[in-house]
């Protein structure tokens, strides 16, 4: 998830999905509290996991991903999330430090792939890990109000980044695995053919996971 400074503005649909992250969020927490986050008795291997991130909602995304071992501490990672917003200032690199921060409801899809490369080759991969990975972003929207006075169009807008995050793989229990990671990265966007933008990107977020 990129993170900017400014105020969030929500639509009802995504106060909704505000309210679902906020109880996931809650009841992660309680669950991480009372487990143990590195058991000796785990008879896990080193196996594929499918993830899910949560703080993906705060940005118009709905993300999972699926991460396949390709060695005893290399594994390859593709994710695909369905995008029902943007955040304002996406399309181009505009967030401004006084302005205010909305989404903008759009339809469209994202794509990234990657590679995780773990400091240690432990069966359940409990180490950090260093993951550069490329993104591909397109939504469509026939409009998206930005002032009440302004109607901005939006049309097949496209978004490519490289990032390099670093990130923390901890085991719980039960094949569940939890993921913070935080990171930079370069973006591009584009509406149609023509380059709107191109800036440096912070990301912060988190998955939380299931060995297959």
């Amino acid at each position: 998830m990129g993170l900017g400074f400014a105020k969030l503005i929500f639509t009802p649909k995504q106060a909704a999905m505000r309210k679902v992250l906020l109880s996931f969020i809650l009841n992660l927490c309680f669950n991480v509290g009372n487990s143990s986050i590195i058991s000796d008795s785990a008879k896990t291997i080193n196996r594929s996991a499918i993830k899910f991130y949560p703080l993906q909602l705060l940005s118009g995304e709905i993300r999972i991903s699926y991460e396949q071992p390709l060695g005893k501490n290399v594994s390859a990672e593709l994710g695909i999330g369905y995008l029902y917003g943007i955040i304002d200032g996406e399309l181009d690199g505009d967030f401004g430090p006084e302005g205010k921060l909305g989404i903008d409801d759009v339809n469209g899809f994202a794509i990234r792939s990657g590679v995780r490369i773990y400091s240690a080759s432990t069966k359940e991969h409990r180490s950090l890990y260093f993951n550069p990975q490329f993104l591909f972003k397109y939504a469509h929207s026939g409009y998206t109000p930005i002032y009440p006075s302004y109607k901005f169009i939006i049309t097949d807008a496209k978004m490519y980044s490289v990032q390099i995050l670093l990130g923390y793989n901890f085991y719980i229990r039960n094949r569940v695995i939890f993921n913070p990671y935080l990171g930079a990265g370069l973006k591009e966007a584009l509406e149609g053919h023509e380059i709107t933008a191109r800036y440096f990107t912070v990301h912060l977020g988190f998955s939380i996971g299931y060995y297959l």
